[in-house]
């Protein structure tokens, strides 16, 4: 049965904050000076600029380039350069369009049938509605350069998810039912939908360093686990801060009867666990294993040193110097 939102008694973020330490703790977090490469955010600001779409003047678009050029430099610090802007373009690219829920009725309204018609003109070779959908059908076919075909295939996946299920979660007759969780499998569900953490736990893996798929692939669900569900313990502050409900922890506390903090207690008992299921998987395996511990534990600081997680209030933020790697 499900708990309306209404009566859930929300926890203090006295409360959250001291959770999140915990957890960020547990990965091992030191508050240090952490840099931003200003060559990579030269490069990935070049390539919309290149198109001549006026991209690059959208300042809805610009000011999440930081944070995308953040992704790449700190979560993927050890790919080569090339492969680092094809992550910032990938990971700007779904600022954008995971910001589609919170845009005024007449900005949705120009994305909203371009996004539920890309899949279909995907299929049919169509040009898309939008010049930029276009550009990100091209980012598409770059995948197969940087990991293996397979996996490429399942980052393009988890990306056409990632649209589908956020354009679903708009719709007028699921919005207005956005309060009624009526099943305990949904919540995790839609998540691991419009999550992509498929996307990104692939991403660890290049074909190059990486050839052999079989050495890692079981450890992709639990890496996947680790990403998304990182990303709800590390945002849950913010979101308590803005009254937003509709995230994991408020789903999985409308039809399990617990607390948001219980909630928020077992999501991150269950990070701490498939973070230990992957480093018993990879143990051993040379550079593999390498991968992995190089993305560990920076996914988190992603979130510390970036602002709009706010982390900073509770203790928990990086200090960024941006530096020239050409210099």
């Amino acid at each position: 049965m499900s708990i309306p939102t209404s009566q859930i008694i929300p926890p203090s973020t006295t409360e959250v904050a001291e959770m999140i330490r915990s957890y960020v703790d547990s990965l091992g977090y030191e508050r240090t000076v952490v840099t931003l490469d200003l060559q990579l955010k030269s490069e990935v600001m070049a390539v919309p600029t290149s198109w001549s779409l006026g991209v690059e003047k959208n300042p809805r678009y610009v000011a999440v380039v930081h944070n995308s050029v953040g992704m790449a430099d700190w979560v993927y610090r050890h790919h080569p350069f090339e492969i680092k802007v094809f992550v910032s373009l990938w990971t700007w690219r779904v600022f954008p369009f995971s910001v589609f829920s919170i845009l005024v009725d007449d900005q949705a309204a120009e994305l909203r049938i371009p996004l539920e018609q890309f899949h279909l003109r995907l299929l049919t070779a169509e040009p898309q509605m939008d010049p930029l959908l276009d550009r990100l059908v091209l980012l598409f076919q770059q995948t197969p350069r940087y990991w293996d075909p397979i996996c490429a295939s399942a980052i393009v996946c988890s990306f056409l998810d990632f649209i589908n299920y956020t354009i679903i979660q708009e719709r007028a007759e699921v919005k207005s039912k956005r309060d009624q969780v009526q099943s305990a499998s949904w919540p995790p569900y839609i998540r691991a939908k419009d999550g992509q953490p498929d996307a990104f736990a692939y991403m660890v893996f290049t074909r190059d360093a990486c050839p052999d798929v079989s050495v890692y692939l079981h450890a992709i669900p639990d890496i996947s686990t680790f990403i998304n569900l990182t990303n709800d313990v590390l945002s849950f502050y913010k979101e308590e801060l803005a009254g937003d409900k509709h995230n994991l922890v408020h789903g999985r506390a409308q039809t399990s009867g617990a607390t948001p903090l219980d909630e928020l207690a077992s999501i991150k008992d269950e990070c701490l666990a498939a973070i230990r299921r992957v480093r018993a998987m990879l143990h051993g395996k040379g550079k593999y294993e390498e991968a992995w511990q190089a993305c560990f534990p920076d996914h988190s600081m992603f979130h510390t040193a970036t602002d709009r997680y706010r982390l900073s209030e509770i203790g928990l933020g990086q200090d960024v110097v941006e530096i020239n790697s050409n210099t």
